[in-house]
């Protein structure tokens, strides 16, 4: 709750100036007004900022929901890639000591680190950290930084579009909902405030 200091000169009409703020009820300056008066008079203002601020925060910051949702999504996806087993096929030809060859097909199941290594596992912690990166500058209003690690995800996420990026589309997806987002609050703001 935001207290603010009043100087009421005249009970039946306070002034409508908010001045310094203030911590605790006794430095408030009482002139012919009660406590309850003006507990009733800083809550009802309270509740009438605290309203607009709401509407405020619902409209012009609704494009992080998309930067958080790509986040997760890439947190998930290379969590998925690390635990999911791979499918890896081997195909064996032995020559015998009378000359004869046999050829032999195996499959068997390895993780993601087993197949790609540790740099395998470093390009997941890429992508996570990038897709991350956007949500933490968005919920920070940083979009010149929010603009290049967008890029960078788009770029990382085509170069590997033929193997694990297919799984991070849909956090490029919502990357992009959350710019043109970003886009259509600035236009609303910028129509309220040449209307009112």
């Amino acid at each position: 709750m935001i207290c603010r200091k009043i100087i009421v000169s005249n009970p039946v009409s306070p002034p409508d100036t908010l001045a310094m703020p203030i911590a605790t009820w006794h430095s408030i300056h009482f002139r012919g007004i009660s406590r309850s008066q003006l507990g009733i008079l800083i809550v009802s203002r309270n509740r009438s900022l605290h309203r607009d601020r709401r509407s405020v925060l619902s409209t012009e910051n609704l494009y992080r929901i998309p930067f958080l949702l790509a986040a997760i999504w890439a947190i998930g996806a290379g969590i998925y890639l690390l635990l999911s087993p791979t499918v890896i096929q081997e195909i064996v030809a032995t020559t015998s000591a009378d000359g004869s060859q046999t050829i032999e097909e195996l499959s068997r199941q390895a993780s993601w680190y087993e197949v790609q290594g540790v740099w395998g596992v470093i390009v997941l912690l890429i992508f996570a950290l990038l897709y991350s990166s956007t949500a933490f500058l968005a919920s920070r209003n940083g979009l010149v930084a929010l603009a290049i690690a967008s890029s960078l995800a788009l770029m990382l996420t085509v170069l590997a579009g033929f193997s694990i990026g297919l799984l991070y589309i849909p956090a490029l997806l919502m990357i992009i909902v959350g710019w043109l987002t970003l886009g259509l609050a600035k236009i609303v703001r910028r129509k309220r405030q040449a209307s009112g």
